[in-house]
């Protein structure tokens, strides 16, 4: 009986290791593309946002000196995405500011550059932009300021939120997170930290020429690895507890069939952050962060009024 136990035992353990030794060697492929592209890519030196040359982007060098009513005015600054660029809040700022509100568009540290300037930056790097435009409009005077935080845009906000040296500072007063990145829907993201030695490179499927232009399609194992290092760490705040106050208003929008974030990530917000009662939308689409396309640029005509819906409630509540 014995002898026989063991014999099974070796045997789910050398299945075990043989799945596990497929499964390493498929995530380890997936990940190990060569670097390609064109140099009208953003992932090329000779392609950048720009929001590295134009000052308009942020509010706080746009103008110069606010006006009584402009500092009376909601200002949202707006944060993209991981590998993405302004390009993602374009449409969002655009739509706003003709309703009569402010946005600031944020472009994050190494973000809009090149594949390298990407590859050699942390994600606290890719942070600091944010607590920096924050202090600059508070220090212009702005009184009523929030942040719209995309897919990981918003886990860089969340993790701003729970910094003393952030805690210490006239607190927001709109947090607003659009498909924020929490759980990944591809979990492969997961076992970037232990294959970078090898696989160093990650390429997007079937990238359009908008995503080309604005989006890096390279991504670097390194790039990886601070972005999972970032989700970890903002899951652990969640879980502890992030205190906001209760005078905050603070809106989740979450598409029901994102194929980039876990639905459960929107769950994880909502009772992650204390003080606060955030009002969750579940967005009818399969697009991740859609926010970004213009009128021309949606395939499901449905989308766009999913979009404008969520620009709508934005507007609505912040107001």
């Amino acid at each position: 009986m014995k002898k026989n136990f063991k014999l099974y035992l070796c045997g789910f353990l050398f299945l075990l290791f043989v799945g596990l030794f497929f499964a390493v060697g498929y995530v380890a492929a997936s990940f190990n593309s060569p670097v390609k592209y064109q140099s009208y890519w953003m992932d090329s030196v000779l392609t950048f946002d720009p929001a590295l040359v134009d000052s308009s982007y942020r509010l706080s060098t746009r103008v110069e000196k606010p006006t009584p009513k402009q500092l009376e005015t909601p200002v949202l600054i707006a944060v993209h995405g991981f590998s993405a660029s302004t390009f993602e809040t374009l449409q969002l700022r655009l739509y706003l500011e003709k309703k009569g509100l402010l946005v600031s568009q944020v472009l994050l540290g190494g973000h809009g550059r090149s594949r390298e300037a990407l590859k050699t930056s942390t994600w606290h790097e890719w942070q600091r932009p944010i607590l920096d435009e924050y202090l600059a409009l508070q220090a212009k005077g702005y009184k009523h300021i929030g942040f719209v935080g995309v897919s990981t845009g918003g886990t860089l906000v969340l993790d701003l939120l729970s910094q003393p040296n952030f805690k210490v500072l006239p607190q927001p007063q709109f947090l607003i997170f659009v498909d924020a990145f929490i759980e990944p829907r591809n979990k492969s993201l997961y076992w970037v930290k232990y294959i970078q030695f090898w696989a160093k490179n990650y390429i997007k499927s079937n990238p359009d020429e908008t995503k080309k232009r604005f989006w890096y399609v390279n991504l670097p194992a390194e790039s990886l690895v601070q972005l999972n290092e970032l989700r970890q760490h903002v899951q652990g705040l969640l879980h502890q507890g992030i205190v906001v106050p209760s005078s905050t208003k603070v809106l989740i929008f979450q598409a029901n069939h994102d194929p980039t974030v876990d639905n459960r990530s929107a769950v994880l917000i909502q009772q992650g952050l204390k003080g606060v009662k955030p009002v969750v939308y579940t967005v009818q689409s399969n697009q991740h962060a859609l926010i970004y396309r213009s009128e021309a640029q949606f395939p499901n005509p449905s989308d766009r009024v999913v979009q404008t819906d969520i620009f709508e409630t934005i507007f609505t509540k912040v107001r």
